[in-house]
């Protein structure tokens, strides 16, 4: 009987010591601190896939932390959000990690692309050098051809002209 109280005390005890399990409160704060810097890094955008598994892991923790506050005292354990405060800390390591690559990789897309608006601006501008200078060698043929016909009637001379204009016109020298 004796032997039967002894355990009647140690279950009383036991259960009373796992009652007052404490919240993993430290990997907890661990955990929220790497999520803070996911967060930062702007995860959502550049790590999207990777920000969803840590959005689970957050909410799986949360879940589990008020279950465990709902429970009774002597019914709390905080094991399982000890071990999902420990995946919320790797999934928040890892979104962060890949927010990093995401962002270097839109800066080098976006690099890209400067370089490439650059290079498609200098050969716009000189399409456009080019076009401005036919254009002006075109009015100055044909501003000398303006005088030439001038001369014409004012000499009243049918065919005068100059031999290089005529050329240019298709003329023989």
């Amino acid at each position: 009987m004796r032997a039967g109280a002894a355990l009647i005390a140690l279950l009383f005890v036991a259960l009373f010591a796992a009652g007052c399990a404490e919240v993993p409160q430290a990997e907890i704060d661990s955990a929220m601190a790497a999520y803070a810097l996911a967060e930062k890094a702007d995860a959502e955008h550049y790590a999207s896939a990777a920000w969803r598994e840590l959005q689970d892991a957050k909410n799986a923790l949360d879940t589990e932390l008020e279950t465990q506050a709902a429970n009774s005292g002597f019914s709390r354990s905080y094991v399982d959000a000890q071990d999902l405060a420990a995946k919320l800390q790797t999934a928040a390591e890892y979104a962060h990690k890949e927010a990093q690559k995401g962002r270097e990789r839109v800066k080098v897309e976006y690099s890209d692309f400067l370089v490439k608006a650059e290079d498609d601006l200098t050969e716009a501008e000189e399409k456009v050098s080019k076009i401005r200078r036919r254009n002006r060698d075109k009015m100055n043929y044909d501003d000398r051809m303006a005088v030439i016909e001038a001369a014409r009637n004012l000499a009243k001379v049918a065919d005068a002209g100059s031999e290089e204009f005529a050329h240019e016109a298709g003329g023989k020298r």
